[in-house]
């Protein structure tokens, strides 16, 4: 964390079992997905020169910090995580296992929406509330979004929309206070949104 500019006193004695904890999760699930980016030869792999990579450990990092009250190390993790990254990820965010941030540069992601497992992101996605214009941030509605969703790049996803199960966005769809059924690819602008259904679950595991 050598890039963050504010003044910061490190305690290897707190950081590292968290670290440490993150890092074999991440291999355990990373060494069971079907992928040669993610495992070699049944063997989980993180990276660091993968971008892709260290999103992933820094947001789990940044969580776990700041689940175990260590809320400045967490923003610190979460600067690195911006910086490096060029991804708007908060360290309170909460994303299910099997997380995919792929190539995810400029991309949104809405702190306060609860995402499912299996979620694979791109880049230039924008994921928040919509129509906040003199409105207590209080009341603002935020998406949902289950599990097994990709959102495609550039796609939004904004407002009371609610996107169910093994779900494909496409690229540039915009979703606008919408409800998206399981099982499905959808495209269009709201409310002109388009669909087609899938036949089955991705299984991206062994």
């Amino acid at each position: 964390m050598n890039d963050y500019p504010y003044p910061i006193e490190w305690d290897d004695d707190i950081i590292f079992p968290i670290f440490e904890k993150i890092h074999s999760e991440i291999m355990q699930q990373h060494e069971r997905v079907n992928s040669p980016y993610y495992s070699d030869n049944g063997k989980g792999k993180i990276l660091l020169n993968f971008i892709d990579h260290y999103v992933i450990l820094a947001y789990r990092l940044a969580y776990a910090l700041w689940k175990n009250g260590k809320t400045e190390y967490a923003e610190a993790v979460y600067y690195s995580l911006r910086v490096r990254g060029s991804i708007d990820l908060f360290y309170t965010t909460e994303i299910g296992p099997y997380f995919f941030p792929t190539h995810a540069l400029g991309t949104v992601i809405d702190s306060h929406v609860k995402y499912g497992q299996f979620f694979k992101v791109y880049d230039g996605v924008h994921i928040g509330p919509y129509n906040i214009v003199g409105i207590d941030p209080k009341m603002w509605i935020h998406p949902q979004i289950g599990d097994n969703v990709t959102l495609l790049n550039g796609s939004k996803v904004f407002g009371n929309s609610i996107i169910g199960n093994n779900v494909i966005v496409s690229c540039n769809t915009v979703i606008i206070n919408e409800e998206i059924p399981d099982n499905c690819i959808v495209s269009g602008f709201s409310p002109n949104l388009f669909f087609k259904k899938l036949k089955s679950t991705t299984n991206m595991l062994r």
